[in-house]
């Protein structure tokens, strides 16, 4: 099912808390509200975990060959796509970002290009929560990052039309918990995710805000998955 991804745009500035180029000395971060790529498609895939890698392949196939064969064409030669996936069991909710190729930022393109162990390292969410539950407002505290590829199950996949991210978010029991907080407290629970590639001392750059995401009514959502 394909959800309207201006549903999932904030409505006023987010600001996310990065690191600045000299972080590892002076540990002041910089605010930043718009990303660098564009969330061009959001869907919410439910099957079985058996069946996923089938059903997920087949979905993008089909945006890859979509009726608007200019725009498709465009996106196949001049933007490779940033696919991030959150697996809640047997439902997954897909994030299609745009913009990879032309923003040509090589710090990402790095990133892309590593190994597993390096990505697993650097991937970092920042998240911004606001709900009627104190311990999940203090989880947000500050935008403090997760480094949740250290946390769960992630795959990190490179090919010619895309680059994946798929968290698998029911493989770690904590994870769950908060999962299942979360939903408890659906009511007014809005948070907005912020994804970054986290930088060192030995990179001597500053780390940039890549994509985001809103969600305004995590009611809804669940109605759906």
């Amino acid at each position: 099912m394909e959800l309207n991804e201006s549903d999932f745009l904030s409505n006023k500035e987010i600001y996310y808390m990065l690191r600045t180029k000299n972080y590892s000395k002076t540990k002041i971060k910089y605010s930043k509200s718009l990303p660098l790529l564009t969330l061009y498609k959001i869907f919410v895939l439910k099957t079985d975990v058996t069946e996923y890698k089938d059903k997920f392949d087949n979905l993008i196939n089909k945006i890859l060959i979509e009726k608007d064969k200019k725009e498709i064409q465009k996106i196949q030669k001049q933007e490779k796509l940033f696919i991030i996936t959150f697996n809640f069991n047997n439902e997954n909710i897909i994030l299609i970002y745009k913009g990879l190729t032309s923003i040509n930022d090589s710090f990402l393109n790095k990133f892309i290009e590593s190994d597993e162990k390096y990505q697993r390292k650097r991937f970092k969410i920042l998240p911004v929560i606001n709900s009627n539950s104190k311990i999940l407002n203090f989880l947000s505290k500050d935008n403090r990052p997760i480094m949740l590829a250290k946390k769960t199950e992630t795959k990190f996949v490179n090919n010619k039309n895309y680059f994946l991210i798929s968290i698998n978010l029911y493989k770690n029991l904590i994870i769950r918990g908060i999962i299942n907080k979360i939903k408890s407290n659906s009511k007014g629970f809005k948070f907005n995710l912020g994804f970054t590639v986290e930088t060192k001392k030995e990179d001597n750059l500053k780390e940039e805000l890549y994509a985001s995401i809103t969600v305004n009514n995590l009611e809804e959502v669940y109605s759906i998955i």
